[in-house]
Formats: C-alpha cells, structure tokens, sequence
C-alpha cells in the first residue's frame, strides 16, 4: 500500500474510533433524585441534625467565626453568612461558618449561591477531608477574594500532609472560571472515582483528575464548609472596605446524588 493510502487510513482511525480519555464523565451517572437536600427551611440557625455553626478564630484573617443570630441565620429558605464590624470594638470583626454533620464522597454535589465581592472579603464554600491519612485534600469548590472583583473565582484542589518525600506537604491545583459571583449561579461538582468535573449553570468550566498527580486523597470522606471570612494576608492583600459592611455570603439550596447502582 502507498504511503499516502496509509496516511488517510490512520487519519481516518481518528474519526471512526476517536481516542478517549481516562476522564470521561456521563451525564447519565448520577441518579436523578438527590439522596440528600437542604433548603435552609424555618428561621434561625441551619438545621442542628446537619449543621455546626463554628465558633473560632484564626489568624489567617480578621474576622472571628461566631454562633450569633446576627452572622448565621436561616430566612425566606436561604442561609445568610453575615460579615460584621464589631460596634463596640472597631478592631474587631465577625463572621459566619457552618460544617455539615453528614460527609460526602464520589457523586455528585452542587448549589446555588451568590457571593459578596466587597474590598477584603473571602468566600469559601468547600469540602475538607475527615479522614486521618498521612495524605489528606480538601476540594475548594468556589473560593473568591473580593480583590478579584465580582468576574472570577477559583477551584482547588489541595494535597496536605505527607507525600512527595516530605513529611510536611502541601500542593495547590488552582483553576479560574470567569464568571459574576455576585448574582445567583448553580454549581456542581461532579466527583468521580479519578477525576472532577466543575460546572456552573450546567457548563463545565474545569476539570482535574488523577493523572496530573502522583498523590490522590480524594477517596475519602469529606465534610462541607461554607465560610466568609475577611482580610489577612491573601483576602487583604488589595486592603479592606469597613464602608462596606455588612456583607452577606447566600445559599438557596444544596442537592447530592449518588451514582446509579
């Protein structure tokens, strides 16, 4: 056979058996009822059989996480994460954080929010392994500093602990979606055996799997944060804006499948 014959037939073998990758997610993988839902239903703090409302403080910023009614409170079926200057101190700042009691793994998980983008402020809403392997992740499923502006955020995915060699590690994977965090948007992380799929209002905008590191800790189980937090180093690396608080971080709902059986 001429060389060229051979040519248009391996070409060919491109289009009639394209090659896939090991990252392939199915739109028809998840069952089509959430095993598990929040609405954020009633008034007061979230549901006490799902949620923890934090009480702590860390350096990494300013505001203090606090069980107050004034930062974490459920109204009109969406939870509110309030961030506040202290009136009676003006050094002092307070904020909201919940973790859910129940843990998550491979599946699918997604929400709908919409994050404050004032000068300083730090929205988080992630997951943070509960396991206790020398080699643990978290997954940030939207993380957005308000120095950004409201255009973009940031997923990542994070190794700590022990690997590489080091007995004290850690790995950034960061990815950027390009979208307004201040109106509500849809998202969904779906969350296969070795790879991620991000996607707002049903479009993909990322993806991470397990080919791109040598560690992958992301077969544990994992509980959800949502947080807003305010300053330091990282959030406060353009200043703060005392002017423009109160700032609220919202969440209308949380849904979870399980793959099919």
């Amino acid at each position: 056979m001429k060389p060229f014959s051979l040519l248009i037939l391996w070409a060919l073998s491109f289009i009639l058996y394209p090659v896939k990758s090991s990252a392939q997610p199915s739109a028809d993988a998840f069952e089509e009822k959430p095993s598990w839902e929040e609405h954020f239903n009633g008034k007061g703090y979230p549901s006490e059989s799902n949620w923890t409302v934090s009480e702590t403080y860390t350096k990494e910023h300013l505001a203090h996480y606090v069980k107050n009614p004034h930062n974490v409170y459920v109204k009109r079926g969406k939870l509110h994460l309030v961030l506040r200057k202290d009136s009676t101190d003006t050094n002092s700042y307070t904020s909201g954080r919940i973790i859910s009691k129940r843990t998550f793994s491979c599946g699918k998980l997604e929400f709908r929010a919409k994050c404050p983008v004032s000068k300083g402020v730090w929205n988080a809403i992630w997951l943070r392994d509960a396991s206790k392997e020398k080699c643990h992740g978290e997954i940030d499923i939207v993380e957005q500093i308000g120095c950004w502006g409201k255009g973009k955020y940031q997923l990542n995915f994070h190794l700590w602990g022990e690997f590489g060699g080091k007995t004290s590690n850690h790995q950034q994977n960061q990815r950027y979606a390009k979208i307004d965090v201040s109106d509500y948007h849809v998202y969904t992380l779906e969350w296969y055996k070795d790879f991620f799929v991000a996607l707002v209002d049903g479009k993909e905008v990322c993806r991470f799997s397990k080919e791109e590191i040598k560690e992958w800790p992301f077969a544990h189980e994992y509980h959800l944060i949502i947080a807003l937090a305010y300053g330091g180093n990282w959030a406060g690396a353009c200043g703060t804006d005392d002017d423009a608080l109160p700032q609220t971080l919202q969440v209308d709902w949380i849904k979870y499948y399980e793959f099919k059986k």
